[in-house]
């Protein structure tokens, strides 16, 4: 079965990366169909140098929107229905494509392992983040999966409500669980992506309260799914909250996290 894949590369003020998240698909074994770099308002040199070395990949310049609204974007403006995404910090192993297509002769959304680098060093993944067994629980706590390695139909993308761009961090975590609730979400278990940690304006690996925004996530999941998952996890990481102000003596936080566990 032959697959057409537009991949989209959110990128901001990182031209020399991402040229070589570039050249990692330029290098698949299963060759791309169109590649579109969406570019979130930078003030770099990106939009000269990409268009000088690679006049096949389509630019699309915005104002500082945010990395979710490059990655809606760049899928609104793809020409195909599978749709992969690559962070202009992260690489793919050039059989990326070749091998986690077959997995979309049955899913509609499907994503990868991965080899964590920081400071150009492979660095051991905590055992928490294994994937391999009790993925969807462990995706509640938090997000297990990358954004560089899924590649997910276009349609079925639209129709989940894309990445919520009111979100500064975990946009990924609340669109993983939607995938989870709507569609069979396939993994292919190969390290097929390098995922680079490179400076402290990656919000993801540096900001120490990301349960704020997974409970910002899961309220609007309960909302829209009533899930009994979604409503224990809410119990879970309001009691966590409420712990954990109270431990910093913020009284005010912790009665605002009392009152919306009583209002479960």
């Amino acid at each position: 079965m032959s697959f057409k894949v537009s991949v989209v590369i959110p990128t901001y003020n990182r031209s020399k990366l991402v040229c070589e998240a570039i050249e990692s698909v330029l290098a698949q074994t299963y060759k791309a169909d169109e590649i579109i770099v969406v570019d979130d308002g930078s003030t770099d040199n990106t939009k000269d140098v990409i268009s000088e070395l690679y006049g096949d990949v389509i630019v699309i310049r915005q104002k500082n929107m945010g990395v979710s609204s490059a990655r809606n974007n760049g899928v609104y403006a793809s020409s195909n229905n599978l749709v992969a995404f690559l962070d202009s910090d992260d690489t793919w192993h050039k059989d990326k494509l070749k091998h986690q297509l077959k997995l979309h002769k049955e899913c509609k959304a499907s994503f990868t392992d991965e080899v964590w680098i920081k400071d150009n060093n492979k660095i051991n993944i905590p055992k928490k983040f294994d994937k391999t067994n009790g993925l969807y629980e462990k995706s509640l706590n938090y997000c297990l999966i990358a954004p560089s390695s899924v590649i997910i139909e276009k349609t079925l993308f639209l129709r989940l409500g894309e990445f919520d761009e009111s979100l500064k961090v975990c946009e990924d975590y609340d669109l993983w669980l939607r995938v989870f609730k709507e569609s069979k979400f396939c993994f292919c278990n190969e390290k097929l992506l390098n995922k680079r940690s490179i400076s402290s304006d990656q919000l993801s690996f540096n900001n120490d309260n990301l349960d704020k925004y997974h409970i910002q996530s899961l309220e609007k999941l309960y909302d829209r799914y009533g899930d009994v998952d979604f409503l224990e996890t809410l119990k879970t990481k309001y009691t966590n909250q409420i712990k954990k102000a109270t431990k910093h003596n913020n009284m005010e936080e912790a009665f605002h996290f009392e009152q919306k566990l009583k209002e479960l």
